[in-house]
């Protein structure tokens, strides 16, 4: 719990609202070597152009805190962009996700009403919609206090691929 006695929790749920760059492979998108430097420095830019009062140590303190929850954050994007179908009238059915998401440790049954429902880690993976057309993939998690551990926007980020917000 949090101090306010709180239990801080994220969701990440994907329905739509994803750009990609380029072509995603059976390995994923892969990560740039530069991808930490880059990430620093537009974290870097970004933080002294909000926070000009902060001491150059504390802005690099803050983009590293950032650029390990965007490390953290890298199976999940990972994941996300596996279940991205090759077309966009393509549908993915549920076999086909599961199969694509060998990461995630499946529950027999499902908890709740689900299609399918699993972990990787500490993050929660829900698959819904119909068998043969999956319309809805959520990743969870939750933390007690403190910031999230994870930034999965900023791990897509060096993947190639951007999230926006939907609506």
């Amino acid at each position: 719990m949090t101090r306010s006695g709180k239990v801080a929790a994220q969701s990440l749920f994907l329905a739509g609202g994803l750009d990609l760059t380029g072509p995603i492979t059976a390995q994923g998108l892969p990560v740039p070597p530069d991808a930490e430097a880059v990430s620093m420095a537009a974290c870097l830019k970004d933080m002294a152009t909000l926070y000009p009062q902060m001491s150059q140590d504390n802005l690099s303190a803050t983009c590293a805190d950032q650029w390990k929850k965007t490390v953290a954050a890298g199976p999940i994007a990972d994941a996300v962009l596996a279940v991205v179908p090759a077309a966009a009238d393509e549908s993915l059915s549920l076999d086909a996700a599961r199969k694509r998401l060998p990461q995630v440790r499946w529950d027999a049954p499902p908890q709740g009403d689900v299609l399918a429902s699993g972990s990787m880690g500490m993050v929660r993976t829900n698959l819904e919609g119909g068998v043969a057309a999956l319309t809805r993939l959520n990743f969870a998690w939750q933390d007690v206090g403190g910031d999230p551990r994870y930034d999965v926007a900023g791990a897509m980020t060096p993947r190639g691929a951007s999230v926006r917000p939907l609506g």
